[in-house]
């Protein structure tokens, strides 16, 4: 686990700034994170071998090139929630986790909904994210 980031139990306050990132177990739950969202922040844990490493790499760019797609709908939602579901899985076989949240957040001159993605060797239900990438 990284230093910004932690498990927050109940009976502790989170920091000023923090985002709960929930375990995204298929490709319409990550559609529903990036949809709108108009910035993106990526994150990874070391990859192992140069197949995590690829792996996770293609993931970073599929959820690039679908972003677009997503905004149209219908078959193109369709085809990138069943390739984010496959990549998913695929990820997990390696014990690798995906977590997603979305958040408002202010930019120069206007709020800009921002998709925060992390792929982790942390096979819980959520992580706190407690510093501002």
């Amino acid at each position: 686990m990284r230093d910004s980031e932690a498990r927050v139990p109940d009976s502790e306050t989170a920091p000023a700034w923090a985002l709960t990132c929930l375990r995204i177990r298929n490709g319409r739950q990550l559609a529903g994170v990036l949809t709108g969202a108009q910035a993106l922040s990526f994150d990874n844990d070391a990859p192992r071998n140069e197949d995590e490493a690829i792996l996770i790499d293609q993931f970073h760019e599929d959820i690039q090139d679908w972003d677009a797609m997503l905004e149209v709908g219908g078959h193109a939602l369709v085809g990138a929630e069943n390739e984010f579901t496959r990549q998913i899985d695929r990820l997990a076989l390696r014990e690798l986790y995906v977590y997603a949240a979305k958040k408002n957040e202010q930019g120069q001159a206007a709020v800009i909904p921002t998709a925060y993605v992390r792929v982790r060797r942390l096979d819980l239900e959520q992580i706190v994210l407690t510093e501002k990438p």
